[in-house]
């Protein structure tokens, strides 16, 4: 299992095996190189922990902790958790400020004891199989298991062809789960009985509306925020960068890594031949701005290597930025060990365009019959966005309904038209990830704005974005740091009034002020232009033949799960991948094949 993650801890790697536990640990070597070997143990060799991640605060927590008599062998954070656990407990994830994956065992209790970040920045998946335990950073590890099975969840198949992504605590396969972000799970043996396990949460988004303050106040207050958690994330014994892409979120970072570093900051960017997905003009402009060391790759019309990307990312992911991140991650791991990242902060200040929808949605109400919607877009389906627009307004009386049915990938109708019957009418007999997805967000608090914003930061940013950026970067033994996703940026933003964040002519607008006087007016204007890549141009040259494959009649009967009819039809239409939907469907079914592909048929082998 170590070996199969060795290109997430490069340098090091450590075991214990005691009387009902074995752990073991690769490290990518960042802090306290010399000493940092895991896994690491406490001073009676009671405790010991594994450990991915970094904490931010971890010299403020060794001071306490040294003043209560605990001794340490080590300068890293990583020990610091170790002891922090055992003078706190549980507790102990209250005090912690970073990202982090981690085991702890007690021998003495046989106890173990697994915690995720808040914000799930760092993966850690699990399978609790005949009163056993096994738990890893990557599914792939897990699968080399004798107990694992690799029959498919067909509920996560209906929540990937549903959002895109497989929301916690699912993953693609029955016997295996994600920790969900902010919980931990404890695992006991008791003498002469099976283990048992239980799982808490130790955080929650906070909802704390208080007076309203001035717009400079909140200005002012957030970009103090982001200057101390950009500080904290510059610690670091090897080299550090930052990916760039030109536009805001990570323009702030590179500005702010500038004012508090006095080395030339490293940058890295990606650029495509095609000028309509080039975003090198403004990378190189922010760079100049800051003097930075800059290091651009340039994507030609060559294909990328899409297998190799949907073994590393380990589940279907329908997020084609993981192409170019893969890329800059390759490109950055030749000069330094860590990035900053400006992931997040769309999540928090309001970067998408159903973030306007969902401003609509609160002022919106129409007496129409859903049915009504439901079937004229049923009837104008090759219409695509007519029959998207006439459902979403036939569902405005029920906002999470709206929008729901406005955001899937595959409505409810194009599922039972894409999967086998036998297929479609398991799925519709067992529990349904869009009746939990309506069901969490009506119970969220706040204005349906505030509901989509906190649904958006606990589902699809740990289960895609986060999912993509870490699997991206630790191919390459790179480690990505997110200052956005602080937890107590999080906290401060989230109370942030939201006419400050969305304005239906501007994004991120408290963000913008914030910044000002610090990046140049004509990138701090820039409309969002996301990070997309030409992948309909690389389907008509060398991926033809593998979409060919992957999509044929003999391909889909063997694999028993969608009709050849369905995509028949999809590519017969005229323009068939014309608008955003069909992209968004070619894409998702197309990934899912791929990663079908290289982990069931391949059996999750690395691809040559």
């Amino acid at each position: 299992m170590c070996r199969m993650l060795a290109h997430r801890g490069p340098d090091d790697e450590g075991f214990y095996v005691g009387e009902g536990a074995a752990l073991g640990h690769r490290r990518l070597a960042v802090l306290d190189i010399a000493r940092g070997h895991e896994p690491m143990h406490n001073e009676d060799r009671s405790l010991w922990l594994v450990f991915n991640g970094e904490i931010y605060n971890f010299q403020e927590l060794k001071a306490l902790l040294l003043k209560k008599g605990h001794q340490f062998y080590t300068l890293g954070d990583a020990e610091v958790i170790l002891h922090l656990y055992e003078e706190f407990g549980e507790r102990c994830l209250e005090k912690l400020r970073g990202m982090f994956a981690l085991a702890i065992w007690d021998e003495a209790k046989r106890r173990l004891f697994l915690a995720r970040d808040r914000l799930g920045i760092k993966p850690l998946y699990y399978a609790f199989l005949q009163g056993k335990i096994i738990f890893a950073s990557e599914l792939k590890a897990l699968l080399l298991s004798p107990l694992i099975s690799r029959k498919l969840d067909l509920a996560a198949l209906d929540a990937y062809l549903t959002f895109r992504y497989i929301p916690a605590p699912c993953t693609i396969f029955s016997d295996i789960r994600k920790l969900p972000p902010a919980h931990y799970l404890t695992y006991e043996v008791r003498e002469g009985q099976k283990g048992r396990i239980s799982i808490g949460r130790y955080w929650d988004l906070p909802y704390a509306p208080g007076p309203r303050k001035s717009k400079s106040y909140y200005a002012q207050r957030l970009l103090q925020e982001l200057k101390e958690a950009v500080r904290l994330r510059l610690m670091s014994e090897v080299p550090l960068g930052a990916f760039l892409s030109g536009g805001v979120d990570s323009g702030a970072i590179v500005a702010l890594m500038s004012e508090a570093s006095d080395a030339a900051v490293k940058t890295f960017s990606v650029g495509f031949e095609d000028e309509a997905f080039d975003e090198r003009p403004f990378a190189e402009r922010v760079a100049e701005d800051f003097s930075t060391e800059h290091e651009t790759l340039v994507v030609k019309g060559e294909a990328p290597p899409l297998k190799e990307v949907a073994w590393y990312l380990d589940e279907p992911l329908a997020d084609a930025a993981s192409i170019p991140t893969f890329r800059m991650a390759k490109l950055a791991k030749k000069f330094v060990t860590v990035v900053l990242s400006g992931e997040g902060a769309d999540e928090l200040f309001a970067g998408y365009s159903q973030y306007k929808v969902a401003r609509v949605l609160e002022n919106l109400r129409v007496p129409w019959s859903s049915s009504a919607g439901i079937i004229l877009s049923h009837l104008l389906y090759q219409d695509g966005y007519l029959g998207r627009g006439l459902a979403f307004l036939g569902f405005l009386s029920d906002p999470p309904q709206a929008f729901f049915r406005l955001m899937a990938v595959f409505t409810e109708e194009e599922k039972e038209d894409l999967l086998i019957d036998e297929v479609y009418k398991e799925i519709k007999a067992g529990p349904r990830a869009i009746l939990e997805a309506r069901r969490r967000l009506r119970a969220e608090p706040g204005s349906w704005m505030e509901k989509i914003f906190r649904r958006d930061l606990k589902t699809w940013l740990p289960d895609d974005l986060l999912l993509k950026g870490d699997k991206m970067t630790m191919a390459w033994g790179l480690e990505q740091r997110l200052p956005y996703l602080d937890h107590k940026l999080v906290e401060f933003a989230l109370n942030i009034p939201v006419d400050l964040k969305v304005r239906l002519f501007g994004e991120k607008y408290i963000l913008r002020e914030a910044l000002k006087g610090r990046l140049a007016e004509d990138i701090l204007s820039r409309p969002k232009h996301g990070f997309s890549v030409p992948w309909a141009n690389w389907l008509k040259g060398e991926l033809a033949p593998v979409c060919e494959r992957l999509m044929s009649r003999k391909y889909l009967v063997e694999q028993g799960f969608f009709k050849y009819a369905f995509l028949e039809k999809f590519f017969s239409r005229r323009r068939a991948l014309s608008n955003l939907y069909r992209r968004r469907q070619f894409w998702a079914l197309f990934s899912f094949q791929l990663w079908y592909d290289v982990f069931v048929k391949g059996e999750g082998k690395r691809p040559d």
